[in-house]
């Protein structure tokens, strides 16, 4: 949970690596599954809301083809973080 709460912070200055993990938190607090970074950002596009697909592609691009460059937006990562985030809080609480 440190990397977690890290990545909600640090989310615009590594956006591959904070929202792939942020992912997994969510996919491990809601249904117990283990999961890479990669398997995390395929289950993220199959299952979080269509609003985050172009974000969450992006992201799964990027960590898996090093060389192809996106920019992200900020508000398009602080909304994929606070669903995340909130979504995480319920879950726990």
């Amino acid at each position: 949970m440190g990397d977690y709460q890290d990545c909600l912070e640090n989310i615009e200055r590594d956006p591959i690596y904070c929202v792939l993990n942020l992912i997994r938190v969510f996919w491990y607090l809601r249904g117990g599954i283990i999961s890479s970074k990669q398997e995390a950002g395929n289950w993220g596009l199959t299952t979080l809301p269509n609003e985050f697909k172009l974000t969450i592609q992006k992201v799964v691009n990027r960590y898996l083809y090093e060389k192809q460059n996106y920019d992200f937006d900020k508000n398009e990562l602080l909304i994929l973080r606070d669903y995340l985030k909130i979504n995480v809080q319920e879950i726990l609480d």
